[in-house]
């Protein structure tokens, strides 16, 4: 899939910078809870070649990897404690990538968890400027609206006949190159993604999920089963 560049083109009529990220974390909790490895692929309107960032962060909270998340994603303690850069260091590469443009979109794949991350990553006011900066897209609500149930990364790597290009293996750079792939497959699919910029579903079965500091994100009950786009109602 050699054209997934041209395809994602469409979204440099309103952004200079389109950064794809994601966090492995060592639990659920933003407040709680490590981030254990960042992966962030860059890609710029003026710059064929994508900025990335991989990297493995020391434990600050924690003091080891609990063996479920160990088992999830591979990641262990001891490699953390060899191979882990402070989570200032890793706080201020992903700061630049983010930070560069003045128009940056961020993307993830249930964007609601890693925003939560993100937010505590750059608390400290000289970095949470940016996120009053940043639009925010979810590749999940566009997948919630487009395939049946269920609605996980490797479900659309399935969805979008993708094996053959890119794996789901729950390390960070290889999740964020799915996604890249992903959207781009998705814009080729219906070229309606602008819409999705700051609208994010969520399961109407809970409780609608608390937002801090991402004042632009409007958030939507979005059942699985319904006849209409969720940006038709926003």
């Amino acid at each position: 899939m050699e054209n997934y560049q041209e395809n994602l083109k469409s979204l440099f009529a309103n952004y200079d910078a389109l950064v794809f990220f994601d966090f492995e974390t060592t639990g659920l909790s933003p407040w709680r809870d490590d981030i254990i490895e960042i992966g962030a692929v860059c890609l710029e309107k003026d710059n064929d070649e994508p900025v990335t960032l991989s990297t493995l962060v020391q434990l600050n909270k924690h003091s080891f990897v609990p063996s479920k998340i160990t088992q999830i994603t591979g990641i262990t303690s001891k490699m953390l404690s060899e191979s882990g850069i402070p989570l200032s260091d890793a706080r201020n590469s992903l700061y630049q990538i983010m930070a560069k443009h003045e128009k940056t979109l961020i993307i993830a794949h249930n964007i609601l968890f890693d925003l939560g991350f993100l937010y505590q990553l750059f608390y400290d006011p000289l970095y949470r400027k940016v996120i009053d900066r940043v639009d925010c897209l979810d590749t999940l609500t566009v997948f919630r609206d487009r395939r049946p149930y269920p609605h996980r990364l490797a479900n659309a790597i399935t969805a979008y006949n993708l094996e053959e290009v890119v794996k789901n293996s729950h390390r960070a750079l290889d999740d964020v190159m799915s996604l890249v792939y992903i959207l781009s497959s998705m814009i080729e699919e219906q070229d309606d993604i602008i819409r999705y910029v700051n609208l994010i579903g969520y399961n109407p079965n809970y409780p609608a999920p608390r937002m801090t500091g991402f004042a632009k994100i409007r958030l939507l009950p979005q059942p699985y089963t319904k006849n209409y786009k969720l940006y038709n109602i926003a």
